[in-house]
């Protein structure tokens, strides 16, 4: 059910966020990181993200954290998402890794659109080990430098984007000032 909100949640702010050709948008930037508003209606929706252009290439990816509210739940909703090129193997997990974090973090894929393909996890995660995951995942984002991202573009070794973390706990106070 969780996972089912997810897409449909991410589907609708994507597409509301570029349908309207009336949007105002509004981006500050903190280091490597963005917080984008977007004004539509005077209704307000902000994000914020990271693009990293993957080397030897004119692809990017792009990290995006979300807080959402909703009245029918108790928290704010925060949703960390990847949306990667097209061309990658849907089939394989997505690791993230942090240096000084003995583990990894792997994510599934969850849609492709003709944007790209979108890995998610959100803290509303009905699985205990799901939302442990999350937790890990924040902690890491908060107290880290840097980030690597392993994907499988049926390629003989995974292709590792390497992406910072610096400004991103500066936008993340900036964003939870806009909710």
């Amino acid at each position: 059910m969780k996972l089912l909100f997810t897409i449909f949640f991410l589907f609708f702010y994507i597409f509301n966020t570029f349908a309207d050709e009336e949007l105002k948008e509004k981006v500050d930037q903190f280091d490597n990181w963005n917080l984008v508003c977007v004004t539509q209606d005077n209704n307000e929706k902000c994000e914020i993200n990271h693009t990293i252009e993957i080397e030897n290439t004119e692809l990017s990816l792009r990290i995006v954290y979300q807080l959402i509210k909703n009245e029918n739940v108790e928290n704010l909703i925060e949703m960390f998402s990847i949306i990667t090129p097209l061309g990658v193997n849907l089939t394989k997990n997505t690791a993230l890794i942090f240096p000084e974090d003995e583990g990894q973090i792997n994510l599934s894929f969850i849609k492709c659109e003709a944007y790209g393909c979108i890995l998610a996890i959100n803290n509303m995660m009905q699985d205990s080990e799901e939302l442990k995951v999350f937790e890990i995942l924040k902690k890491n984002l908060l107290s880290q430098n840097e980030f690597s991202i392993f994907l499988d573009v049926f390629m003989e070794e995974p292709l590792k984007i390497n992406g910072s973390l610096k400004g991103f706990e500066k936008s993340l106070e900036a964003l939870k000032s806009k909710v």
